[in-house]
C-alpha cells in the first residue's frame, strides 16, 4: 500500500473535523471559562492523548446519568469465597 497525498489530505481532514467536534463539545459544556481554556489548549496540544482524555468529560450527566454507574444485582453473591483456606 503507498501513502499518497490523497491519502495524506483525507486523514488530515478527518483529522481536522475530529478536532473541531471535539472543542464544540468542551464549548457546550458547563464549564468555567478556564477549565474551557485548558481542556481546549490540551487537545490542541497533544491531539491524541487530548480527545481520548477529554472523552469521560464530554458525556452530558443530566442526560444519561447513570452512565459511569457499575450496577450489581443485590443478594447474589460471587462463588469461590475468594480467600485460602486452611484444612486440615
Amino acid at each position: 500500500m503507498r501513502i499518497n497525498s490523497t491519502i495524506i489530505i483525507c486523514l488530515l481532514v478527518i483529522w481536522l473535523i475530529l478536532t473541531l467536534c471535539t472543542i464544540s463539545s468542551i464549548l457546550n459544556q458547563p464549564f468555567t471559562k478556564k477549565q474551557r481554556f485548558f481542556w481546549i489548549v490540551f487537545v490542541l496540544a497533544g491531539p491524541l492523548v487530548g480527545i481520548l482524555a477529554y472523552l469521560p468529560f464530554s458525556f452530558n450527566k443530566e442526560e444519561v446519568p447513570d452512565i459511569f454507574l457499575m450496577k450489581h444485582k443485590k443478594g447474589k453473591k460471587r462463588p469461590g469465597g475468594g480467600g485460602l483456606t486452611r484444612q486440615g
